[in-house]
């Protein structure tokens, strides 16, 4: 099995107080594109004492968030300094060796900047770090879930990187290396300014401005 692990940075201002309820909602949104995007996920986890502890306290189930999550993100948010910082990771449903390496994971870090003038509100980083069969990889799907991750955001950019995995097999130079990222910024760009790029989409932000999604 050929395993492509896609690493995600996105930035973006939930532009509302960050709280344990709102942290939760959004990482709840983030898991579901995930699951839609890998399609092998029995549930998501958070780090515990114990594999059997972690196992057993799925995030969400077929009700939706879990009574066990709300209670750890609460415990996890430091009021003081109104921030929260989270670990999660997905449990592949596969049963054998090979279901570790299909394990995703999400990093949350959202905080109010509350010396900032204004105050910026939810100012959010989140790391993602995906794992998914090459033979199963659509590049569609693929752009796709960057463009559901920039509809339900407020001006967010978005830097992805394949580690080294060619998008269609191509090189932007014959004589370097493939290119393996994707870029999303909150402004129009013209593709004449870009010619070494492969593609450049057009996709709005949650406040339908347009924005650039460069690959």
């Amino acid at each position: 099995m050929f395993i492509i692990h896609p690493r995600i940075k996105l930035f973006y201002d939930l532009r509302e107080a960050i709280t344990p309820e709102l942290a939760l909602a959004d990482t709840y949104q983030l898991m579901n594109h995930i699951n839609n995007l890998s399609n092998n996920s029995s549930g998501w986890h958070l780090p515990g004492y114990s594999e059997e502890e972690m196992r057993e306290n799925n995030v969400f189930n077929e009700n939706g968030i879990t009574e066990y999550a709300l209670k750890e993100f609460r415990g996890i948010y430091e009021d003081d300094g109104r921030s929260i910082i989270v670990s999660l990771f997905d449990n592949p449903i596969i049963d054998n060796y090979e279901s570790v390496k299909l394990e995703n994971n999400i990093t949350y870090i959202g905080q109010d900047d509350i010396h900032s003038n204004p105050n910026r509100l939810g100012k959010t980083n989140i790391s993602i770090d995906l794992a998914l069969e090459k033979e199963k990889f659509n590049l569609k799907n693929f752009i796709g879930f960057i463009k559901h991750l920039v509809s339900h955001r407020y001006s967010p950019f978005i830097m992805t990187d394949t580690r080294g995995y060619r998008l269609n097999q191509k090189q932007i130079f014959p004589d370097r290396l493939s290119a393996g990222w994707m870029l999303y910024l909150p402004i129009e760009i013209d593709p004449t300014l870009v010619p070494m790029a492969e593609e450049i989409i057009p996709v709005s932000d949650k406040n339908d401005k347009k924005g650039s999604l460069i690959i």
